[in-house]
């Protein structure tokens, strides 16, 4: 749970247990939130907390702790992220674009917060059927981030997306793709 500051160093302390009562078996954070800020450890385990609510099918519990963060640290990269991801799951795509594009033109993201920006602004248009704009931010991915851990699955979304708009050959190399930079197969054979 989060506490008030107990030990007297001026920040608020972030308490992390087992609970059986969590369907997910992790008991993140379960209290009352003191003080008009978050600490940062506070603020990323309730992000944390927010995306496990999510895999557990609990969108409600998941955005409440969203919205706890982003209540106190409106510019909060990862808060705005899941933002995102919870109104795309809902089918609110335009407040999924607008979380999104508060990640990306945020000043204190950092590249890989602009990153899972970028991702799930190109997962949330392919999921609204609006694939030319989701190819689009899916090539401006793997132009602006050519070494990040998620080119595989970019890859993988934008071959999907061309399939998905009839360009069937391009898709099949992007497909290519997403073998040829996960299998790192070494110089010489």
């Amino acid at each position: 749970s989060i506490c008030d500051d107990e030990n007297g160093d001026g920040r608020d302390e972030v308490v992390v247990g087992d609970s059986a009562e969590d369907s997910l078996g992790v008991d993140l954070l379960m209290g009352p939130l003191s003080g008009t800020y978050l600490v940062p450890d506070a603020a990323e385990a309730l992000v944390l907390r927010a995306r496990l609510h999510q895999m557990g099918g609990d969108g409600d519990a998941a955005r409440a702790d969203v919205e706890r963060v982003l209540g106190r640290q409106p510019e909060h990269a990862a808060a705005l992220e899941m933002r995102g991801l919870l109104a795309a799951d809902r089918g609110d795509y335009a407040a999924a674009e607008l979380a999104f594009r508060r990640v990306l033109n945020s000043t204190e993201a950092s590249t890989a917060e602009q990153a899972e920006g970028l991702f799930g602004l190109g997962r949330m248009y392919r999921k609204s059927g609006a694939f030319v704009k989701a190819a689009a931010v899916d090539e401006k991915f793997l132009k602006q981030f050519p070494d990040d851990q998620q080119v595989p699955d970019v890859l993988l979304d934008l071959g999907r997306t061309l399939r998905a708009m009839g360009a069937y050959r391009l898709a099949i190399s992007r497909f290519y793709s997403v073998i040829n930079s996960t299998l790192k197969i070494p110089a010489g054979g």
